[in-house]
């Protein structure tokens, strides 16, 4: 399967519709009084012929909006692969605020594993969205 996405996308060369979501890992590493430190850790696979400049902004789905004061964590870095399936790792941890009222009790005890994560890549061209289902 991977050599016909390879030889598919290599053909078209579309730049960020080339990059495939290989895994995708969320975890909450600490939680305090007032904010929560976040782990993203995406794996990507560029099936293209070309480098490709890109950003990512990941939405918070639903319960999780609830707990912070966002709805979507912005990854101040700009990223580049290099085509011919070259595997790329993004490992990155931030802080967001909580949102009013909310207990790092409650985050701890939310379910967020079980929902779907949006991971958008994007640059001034393109935008791609990726999909991750949780457990």
């Amino acid at each position: 399967m991977e050599a016909v996405k390879t030889a598919y996308f290599w053909t078209i060369n579309d730049g960020l519709k080339s990059i495939d979501l290989k895994d995708a890992n969320f975890k909450i590493l600490d939680v305090t009084d007032s904010e929560a430190t976040l782990k993203i850790k995406l794996t990507l696979i560029d099936h293209g012929r070309d480098t490709t400049d890109f950003k990512v902004r990941l939405y918070l789905p639903g319960s999780l909006m609830n707990y912070f004061d966002t709805e979507l964590i912005e990854l101040d870095e700009q990223y580049k692969t290099f085509g011919h399936r070259n595997v790329f790792s993004i490992d990155k941890n931030i802080t967001v605020n909580l949102a009013d009222g909310c207990t790092a009790e409650e985050v701890q005890d939310s379910h967020w594993y079980w929902e779907t994560f949006r991971y958008d890549l994007y640059n001034e061209k393109q935008s791609v969205k990726m999909i991750y289902h949780g457990i």
